[in-house]
């Protein structure tokens, strides 16, 4: 199902995607009842006493501070409400976000939370200036916190990636090196279907044999290239890459973009993945294989960013 719904997907998906990542999008792509999240289980009411969990002895912030939580690619201001020690051992902390309803508190870990200084308001600044796609016909799905986009429906649920750090830093790198005119040169090396191919191979090797996992992140490796080479000309450009994108398409006619462009626009699409697929009505078991594979996919970006990213 994920590489053959690019086409409806595709149809319709360029208005929505104005920022590098979908802004907390309320999920009604698996019906508008939608009962579950990327990873299957029941969201609660953000409000429920019940996900309080153990609290956390040491912790790196205190509840009743304010901090920036990173949530679909940006910072939020919020106040840390409770804290936790989840079943890994590993400390979370429930954060409300100014201006936001309750029902949007959420837990989120350490590694995704900013102390509020200067340093942290600056990639706050450096974030809200990525932009691939400047459309003045902005979706309400795509609107920052505090407009109409969200329901107050409690049935919506959402679709969540979390970015690395570095890989965070990758995105702005790659958005400041555009906008000082510093193209890429083409054909990238290793392109794109060379990464997601060297990615199947690794998990190939990892599950030894497992014909169950090959046929579901084969599928997926496919999906990806079959976005990735329908997309490209649509949303993972920024204006200023426009002219070399036709002037590739010359050179090289007959030549899928995933085997042009490389890690850059590769990730561009992934942090695009959870508004692509909110909009594809992905069906809930579909999203389940999905989104474990594809946090995987991204930890392997970060295993190997000497390799795949320009280092300056």
């Amino acid at each position: 199902e994920f590489s053959t719904t690019h086409a409806k997907v595709f149809d319709s998906a360029l208005p929505l995607l104005d920022h590098t990542q979908g802004t907390r999008v309320p999920r009604n792509g698996c019906g508008a009842k939608a009962k579950h999240n990327m990873v299957g289980t029941k969201r609660k009411s953000s409000g429920s006493a019940g996900d309080a969990g153990s609290p956390a002895a040491k912790t790196a912030f205190e509840v009743g501070q304010q901090v920036l939580a990173f949530d679909y690619g940006k910072l939020y201001v919020a106040k840390v409400i409770n804290t936790k020690t989840n079943s890994e051992g590993i400390i979370e902390y429930r954060l409300h976000y100014n201006g936001w309803k309750k029902k949007w508190d959420s837990w989120l870990k350490e590694e995704n939370i900013h102390p509020d200084n200067e340093e942290s308001r600056a990639l706050q600044a450096r974030l809200d200036s990525v932009v691939f796609v400047q459309d003045p016909g902005q979706s309400k799905h795509v609107s920052k916190k505090g407009g109409d986009a969200f329901s107050d429906d409690p049935n919506d649920d959402l679709i969540r990636l979390i970015i690395p750090h570095t890989l965070q830093k990758q995105l702005i790198d790659d958005h400041a090196r555009i906008k000082e005119g510093r193209l890429y040169n083409l054909p990238r090396k290793p392109v794109a279907a060379a990464i997601l191919e060297q990615f199947l191979a690794a998990k190939r090797e990892e599950e030894q044999g497992n014909a169950c996992e090959d046929a579901i992140l084969t599928e997926m490796v496919q999906g990806l290239k079959t976005y990735f080479d329908s997309g490209l000309g649509m949303i993972l450009l920024y204006p200023e890459e426009y002219s070399q994108y036709e002037t590739a398409r010359m050179a090289r006619p007959g030549v899928p973009p995933c085997e042009i462009y490389g890690i850059e626009h590769l990730l561009r699409l992934v942090v695009k993945l959870p508004m692509l697929l909110e909009n594809a009505n992905m069906h809930p078991d579909s999203a389940l294989h999905l989104h474990p594979r594809l946090l995987e996919l991204l930890r392997f970006f970060e295993r190997n960013a000497s390799s795949f990213f320009l280092c300056e």
